[in-house]
């Protein structure tokens, strides 16, 4: 049997499947939902192909790993699959009186294009009955039975192929299926279809060496003594009953749960991990009601951990080391604990729903974070807190967060790219060990900002302080600005705005409704712009300043392109004189209606 996946439309479940498109939305309405399931294709006639994700082992590799215990001993053990002709072939006619169903296929895991003859088909209660005192079956165990019955192998302990219960979009399987003494799967578990009131019970299974997979139905699955699977563990696309994975301590793929709702005693899912250790691959969580995850002893994860469109508490207490990305996106959080989050090796990402929801983020033993750090649209986010980062691969972002009171970094030493602090509440950005930053310096539209940047000498992109009112800023050591400075639409409760060490701007110096600030000076700049063969870029304005009484260019001899002085009503024309007598301005001049001077044509 192969499942195919499909692209277009949505999958019809007859009514009995409520997949989330709004369920569970009253938690979740500043989010945005898109959550139509993909379409699957069913095909009975061939056997189940891996659907993606993690490279699955099968128990001729050693799946079972019996040097940790987990799932069987395979020195103890002989591949079923490879065991040639050591038992009798099925009778369709009665009872199946063998203890192993096999033959000389060499393929084990039902990878042939057509059923072989070591697989095992059922279709109804009366087919399972035919295999009563079976315990091991050597390829897949395909249980396709439509009915509301219970279907029990109850002697089965062992399947060396896939263990596939599946239906189809329009008739989907229903019932109880149990397989009480099953330990070992070689391949993957597959669960597709299944109808409103099916139990997949599943109590003695300690291992799975591809994917468990469950999807598109309506179902209560229950692995409780599950330790290990060596691919994926999948639950996408359904509507969950109940889910005891609790057992579960090695994941060699991802943990994706997504596009899910609840149903049946359920009003939201507890998804416990009480014995994870260990997941190579991703946890992804997305576009899902209520649910509450939590893996209390998961140090590592190997890939991303990705978060997306999720009412959630998440506890993640001991989770030190991120092997990809950290993405929480469109989230409304009750809870996220990653306090022990020590380095990550690409970006965080926290994105809420411009609503209620997460007041404080933990990331205060975060060191090393390979790409950049942002966060956006918390509305009821305080402090940003890196207490111990001292490495950034990209840029600091925190953004529209309106409640944002903090942003402190005290060891960070430079940032590759931007550094972002925009659209927030009355915020202080404390980083007073950061030396360079690779692109910009970005302070627009802030309630009120203070920055503190006392070790700051060089800003490779703009400095950008817009639209805010200012009352701290400490950057007496810039020395290099790579593009323009602009102080536009600030209301500043600092008098002298000052920086007495800058040399250098290669772009435009713009100080346009700078109120409340009664002196600009840069005496160390002896340039404004550059001046090229074709001519300048980059020039000096001073317009519209209602307060400024002072500037100072002690220093400047080169306006690369345009000088505008102009509506400064308390700034006289003498002050102005003195500097622009020592300066080459290489595009036009206009100096008017300041303090004592001639007004504007």
């Amino acid at each position: 049997m192969r499942v195919r996946h499909g692209l277009s439309g949505a999958a019809s479940l007859g009514g009995a499947l409520a997949i989330l498109a709004g369920v569970g939305g009253a938690s979740l309405s500043g989010c945005s939902f898109n959550t139509a399931p993909p379409v699957f294709a069913v095909d009975t006639a061939t056997a189940p192909a891996d659907t993606g994700g993690a490279d699955v082992v099968s128990d001729a590799a050693g799946a079972d790993a019996a040097a940790d215990g987990v799932g069987g001993d395979d020195a103890a053990e002989a591949d079923t699959a490879e065991a040639a002709d050591t038992a009798t072939a099925l009778d369709t006619g009665g009872a199946v009186d063998t203890a192993v169903v096999t033959d000389t296929d060499t393929e084990p895991g039902g990878d042939d294009t057509t059923p072989g003859p070591d697989d095992v088909t059922l279709t109804s209660a009366d087919d399972a009955a035919l295999y009563d005192g079976v315990t091991e079956i050597a390829g897949d165990l395909v249980i396709d039975v439509r009915a509301a019955e219970q279907v029990t192998l109850g002697d089965l302990e062992r399947v060396g192929g896939s263990v596939v219960v599946v239906g189809r979009a329009d008739v989907e399987v229903t019932g109880l299926v149990s397989l009480p003494k099953l330990e070992h799967v070689g391949l993957n578990v597959q669960v597709a279809y299944v109808q409103e009131g099916a139990v997949l019970d599943l109590p003695a299974l300690t291992f799975v060496g591809g994917h468990l997979d469950v999807s598109h139905g309506a179902l209560s699955l229950s692995a409780p003594a599950l330790a290990r699977v060596n691919g994926d563990v999948r639950v996408h696309d359904v509507e969950l009953r109940g889910l005891a994975l609790g057992a579960l301590a090695t994941v060699g793929g991802s943990v994706e749960i997504g596009r899910f709702s609840v149903g049946g005693d359920l009003t939201g899912l507890d998804a416990a991990f009480p014995k994870l250790t260990r997941l190579d691959g991703d946890l992804e969580l997305w576009a899902g009601p209520e649910v509450r995850v939590e893996a209390p002893l998961l140090v590592t994860l190997g890939g991303d951990l990705d978060v997306t469109r999720m009412a959630l508490e998440l506890s993640l207490p001991v989770l030190a080391h991120v092997g990809g990305d950290v993405r929480l996106e469109n989230l409304d959080v009750a809870e996220l604990d990653l306090g022990a989050l020590h380095d990550v090796a690409g970006e965080i990402r926290a994105v809420g729903c411009a609503g209620p929801a997460l007041a404080t983020l933990d990331l205060s033993a975060l060191v090393t974070v390979g790409g950049g750090v942002e966060i956006v649209e918390l509305d009821d986010l305080e402090t940003v807190a890196l207490d111990a980062l001292t490495t950034l691969g990209g840029r600091l972002r925190v953004a529209r967060a309106p409640a944002l009171a903090a942003v402190s970094a005290p060891l960070l030493a430079g940032v590759p790219t931007d550094v972002d602090v925009s659209w927030n509440g009355e915020v202080t950005l404390t980083l007073p060990s950061v030396k360079t930053i690779g692109g910009e310096l970005d302070l627009q539209g802030n309630v009120a900002v203070v920055a503190q940047l006392g070790a700051l000498t060089t800003v490779g992109g703009n400095v950008l302080v817009t639209d805010t009112a200012l009352r701290g800023l400490s950057a007496g050591k810039l020395a290099s600005i790579g593009r323009h400075l602009r102080f536009i639409g600030v209301d500043s409760e600092i008098a002298t705005v000052a920086f007495p060490m800058l040399g250098i701007v290669v772009g435009d110096v713009e100080v346009r409704r700078l109120a409340g600030a009664t002196s600009f000076t840069m005496n160390a700049a002896s340039a404004v712009g550059t001046t090229t063969a074709d001519g300048g870029t980059g020039g000096l304005t001073v317009i519209g300043n209602p307060d400024l009484a002072a500037v100072g260019f002690a220093l400047l001899a080169d306006v690369a392109a345009d000088l505008v002085i102009r509506d400064n009503p308390k700034l006289p024309r003498t002050v102005i004189d003195a500097y622009v007598v020592q300066m080459t301005v290489g595009g036009t001049s206009t100096v008017c209606s300041n303090k004592g001077d001639l007004p504007c044509p």
